[in-house]
């Protein structure tokens, strides 16, 4: 099964997959996938390889088929328009969306985001765009 799990950054994705999610099942997330090619802290991701790890996800991501051994896929997305209507028109679609103000909260006290306060435009765009 496919699963994507999409909503604001900071909206507990991440961590829905983690309580969710059994051994043998795999997680495709830019920020894993970030943190595994730069050795970059979570949320760190404000570099030149931003573009070369979106690329290597939607790579994942377009192999899902040749692999049906594996039970459980997990995308992790802030936008569901990103993910290839393939994907979509097959799997389990979860929201996770606790609300702007949740989110900036959550944010405040994350020690993985120690300058959250630039999320704050990136919260507000994704709002925007989702209401």
């Amino acid at each position: 099964m496919i699963h994507i799990v999409y909503g604001p950054p900071g909206g507990g994705k991440t961590t829905y997959v983690k309580k969710h999610m059994v051994p043998g099942d795999a997680v495709i997330d830019f920020d894993a996938i970030f943190q595994a090619v730069s050795f970059s802290g979570p949320h760190q991701n404000e570099s030149l390889l931003f573009d070369f790890v979106s690329q290597m996800r939607a790579d994942a991501e377009m192999v899902i088929p040749e692999h049906p051994e594996i039970r459980n896929w997990w995308i992790i997305r802030c936008e569901l328009a990103d993910v290839e209507q393939s994907l979509i028109d097959v799997a389990d679609i979860v929201l996770i969306d606790p609300g702007r103000l949740e989110v900036l909260r959550r944010m405040s006290h994350d020690k993985n985001r120690p300058t959250w306060e630039k999320w704050i435009p990136i919260v507000d765009k994704w709002y925007a765009a989702n209401g």
